[in-house]
């Protein structure tokens, strides 16, 4: 083998070893499969069985569609904040006023969708926020000192603290913010279960039905535990609704929220 042709295999092998690399691994997939496996883990009562079960029944649109809707409030009111943040900083950088700007829009706009589509209940203070962004700042006035001393390297690591410290702060003091991110992606149901001449009462899910119709696998709310029953056994199913769902009235509602046609309680 020449040196020529060597080269050439050298150069199609390590093209070919780069070039997969960005369509298999990127960050928004990584991103996206953490948070879905999270919620799911979370809907499950950290329950791993419970959970692949879950995943193994839901249809794709409907998973991707819950996870959205689940994460949603966490995830807007913290993409406005971080880009408040940005903007704040590029503004006080000046060397790139337009990223300052552009950064300022996504962050109304951002925090706008979140007046217009989540309930307030799932709000979680701004202001919080604010605060981290005025100590960030405070602290890149600090670093800059007369002997030219920096703390810029230390501001990335402790703003992505300030970040997560949020998050966590607004999940321990907000229930609700706790209850739409484990909150299953289907209807509630109170499913009457008979056998042996014993009748119960279950208010839980129904993950799927086999294709046979002889089959049914059921989750219940209070402990998150699937069961597959004989379809037989089941005596009756009506859509329920449990404390807390109701329907969500934004402070800015692009439509009238839902009045009439409540779903009765499952209690």
């Amino acid at each position: 083998m020449t040196s020529f042709q060597h080269d050439s295999i050298t150069r199609s092998l390590w093209a070919i070893a780069r070039g997969p690399a960005p369509a298999l691994i990127n960050r928004p997939v990584v991103v996206g499969l953490v948070l879905l496996a999270g919620d799911v883990l979370l809907i499950s009562r950290y329950q791993p069985s419970t959970a692949l079960t879950i995943l193994r029944y839901t249809p794709p649109l409907t998973l991707l569609a819950g996870v959205v809707i689940n994460v949603m409030p966490l995830l807007l009111m913290s993409l406005a904040v971080a880009l408040w943040t940005l903007a704040v900083v590029h503004g006080l950088g000046g060397k790139d006023p337009s990223r300052s700007v552009t950064r300022l829009f996504g962050a109304v706009v951002t925090y706008a969708a979140a007046l217009t589509l989540l309930d307030t209940a799932l709000y979680f203070p701004i202001h919080w926020g604010v605060v981290g962004v005025a100590a960030w700042v405070l602290a890149s006035f600090m670093g800059q000192t007369d002997r030219g001393y920096n703390l810029s390297g230390f501001l990335s690591p402790i703003a992505a603290v300030a970040g997560l410290a949020l998050v966590v702060l607004a999940l321990g003091l907000s229930p609700y913010l706790r209850e739409s991110l484990a909150r299953p992606f289907i209807p509630t149901e109170r499913i009457e279960l008979k056998a042996d001449g014993v009748k119960e009462s279950l208010v839980g899910y129904v993950l799927d039905v086999d294709q046979s119709g002889r089959w049914t696998t059921l989750m219940d709310d209070a402990g998150r535990a699937v069961q597959i029953v004989p379809s037989d056994s089941i005596g009756g199913r009506r859509l329920c609704s449990l404390p807390g769902q109701t329907a969500y009235t934004p402070y800015f509602p692009l439509v009238r929220p839902a009045s009439g046609g409540a779903i009765e309680p499952c209690g």
